[in-house]
């Protein structure tokens, strides 16, 4: 049987060919990759730089795969790998010195700190940060597939390695700050953002202010967000206070003071007080989803 690194290792190497491709990831990947998934040509199809399951694999090992989430089909690939080929792979000796090239590899920090900078945060206070500069090349989440990431890169700045896992697929862009009792987990921040004291979980966020809030699978671009819990939302331009969003979408909206929302679409709403949306107009959202896609997670 597999150990779990040795999971990890066929996932890392499916992913390397369907996920990043071959210009966009670890070269070292790239070529065990090659060698290792040879064998398996005919399960693959090519797809630009990448490949993509053929109707071959997904008909054989019963994957669905119409009006399915690109996603979805590469974790049921993963598991099928592992769970029915498992065999192939403890007997290839390619396979063997990718597991320990990758034992060396994950032992390798992903960022070390550079530069001390001090940064002025919104209510004007000072808090003294460090630019993360990467320490190997590696794959760091995006909106769509995988931003490369390559040794000595710069990224934006953190104030303890609190803020930043070595370990997972995170990153800071630029010139975002991300400080406090903040954490990431494997989510991307674009340039200028100032996040404080948050909890940011698989989430996209662009050029937005977030202090003392949590955020679940959500995109955020251009917010002012303080106080709040966030999950499996999109919202864009918008100022919100002790608000609770939860799987909806909100465009230049202000919510102040107990606003809670549930599955609903609302743009151009101001609110202060103890108001509950749940269902509101979601006739529109598939329509705003498609013009400004994006800015949508999911």
């Amino acid at each position: 049987m597999l150990t779990e690194h040795e999971k990890n290792c066929i996932e890392i190497l499916l992913k390397t060919v369907m996920l990043w491709g071959k210009g966009n990831c670890n070269r070292t990947f790239v070529m065990y990759a090659n060698k290792i998934l040879k064998k398996y040509d005919d399960f693959f199809c090519i797809d630009g730089s990448k490949k993509k399951p053929s109707l071959t694999f997904l008909r054989k090992y019963n994957i669905e795969y119409k009006n399915i989430e690109t996603n979805k089909v590469l974790n049921q690939t993963i598991k099928v790998f592992i769970d029915e080929l498992y065999e192939d792979f403890l007997n290839d000796e390619n396979f063997h010195k990718f597991v320990k090239y990758m034992q060396k590899y994950n032992k390798t920090p992903k960022y070390k700190l550079g530069q001390k900078k001090e940064v002025r945060m919104p209510n004007n206070s000072f808090r003294t940060v460090f630019r993360i500069i990467a320490e190997k090349d590696f794959s760091a989440i995006a909106r769509e597939g995988s931003l490369y990431i390559k040794k000595g890169d710069l990224g934006g700045y953190i104030e303890t390695d609190e803020n930043l896992s070595q370990t997972d697929a995170s990153w800071i862009m630029n010139d975002s700050v991300v400080c406090g009792t903040s954490q990431l987990l494997n989510s991307c921040i674009q340039p200028s953002c100032i996040i404080e004291d948050c909890i940011i979980d698989n989430c996209f966020i662009w050029s937005s202010k977030l202090k003392k809030s949590v955020f679940k699978h959500t995109s955020l671009n251009k917010n002012t967000i303080y106080d709040s819990v966030i999950s499996n939302s999109n919202v864009t331009e918008s100022t919100l206070s002790n608000t609770d969003i939860y799987d909806s979408t909100l465009c230049n909206c202000g919510f102040i003071n107990g606003v809670w929302v549930d599955n609903s679409l609302l743009i151009f709403k101001k609110y202060d007080g103890n108001i509950k949306f749940k269902n509101v107009e979601l006739k529109q959202l598939e329509k705003l989803r498609k013009s400004v896609k994006h800015y949508f997670y999911y």
